[in-house]
């Protein structure tokens, strides 16, 4: 975390999602992919990392970063979608010929809302504040 003290607030944050990320893979690796799955949080991490990566996402590209079933995935999207914190459209998936006419859920992109980026963010600092040891606070509230 010490590296990151120098670095600008998005890319402290887009580090965050990272090593949530990889918190992830290590749980995983352990206990099973299923085991403390956090798929909204994980969904929100991966949405603003693809934004300070410019790249787009879409519901099956998050389907395989986060190991969900499809159907999972698209759930916990249109649980986030309820709270306002991200927008979905579906999008023309490629016939045989090429052509984009068919709709599909698979090509379903995703984004954050100005709120649920705004709240994503609150949360990144929030943890980088923890796993710095800013802000440590004994059981009963108090900060050292």
């Amino acid at each position: 975390m010490a590296a990151l003290s120098g670095s600008s607030g998005a890319a402290r944050r887009a580090e965050a999602c990272r090593i949530l990320a990889r918190m992830r893979e290590a749980t995983g690796a352990c206990f099973g992919n299923g085991f403390a799955a956090t798929l909204r949080l994980d969904m929100l991490a991966e949405l603003y990392l693809a934004e300070c990566e410019d790249r787009a996402l879409h519901a099956w590209t998050l389907c395989l970063a986060l190991q969900a079933a499809p159907s999972t995935a698209h759930r916990k999207i249109g649980e986030l979608e309820r709270c306002g914190l991200v927008s979905s459209r579906r999008g023309a998936a490629p016939d045989s010929d090429g052509s984009a006419t068919r709709r599909d859920n698979r090509y379903r992109r995703v984004r954050l809302t100005p709120e649920g980026r705004e709240k994503t963010c609150r949360l990144l600092d929030q943890l980088l504040q923890i796993w710095s040891g800013i802000g440590r606070q004994d059981p009963t509230g108090m900060t050292p």
